[in-house]
């Protein structure tokens, strides 16, 4: 009896151990997949702002522009991944 039980918990954590690899693999997938386009969006940005003069730059700098950017691209990137493996997984 105790092999059996050893068994079936060998094929239980196995077959979770897979579906948490599968699940980091499409949400890293999905992560740097959209981080070229969403660095190809800041880099456009950065080029656009370092049009404006140096005056109004310095003043939406210190409202936090930039960082607020920053901290919006990364929860959208983080986002898509979850959503991602959500949808692989048929949670959604």
């Amino acid at each position: 009896m105790p092999a059996v039980l050893a068994a079936v918990g060998v094929w239980i954590i196995s077959s979770v151990i897979a579906k948490v690899l599968v699940a980091l693999g499409i949400g890293l997938f999905t992560y740097y997949g959209l981080f070229g386009l969403v660095e190809e969006l800041i880099d456009q940005l950065r080029f656009l702002l370092g049009d404006m003069p140096p005056a109004v730059f310095q003043i939406i700098s210190l409202f936090g522009f930039p960082e607020g950017l920053s901290i919006l691209c990364s929860a959208f990137l983080t986002r898509a991944a979850i959503q991602s493996t959500k949808v692989f997984f048929g949670l959604t």
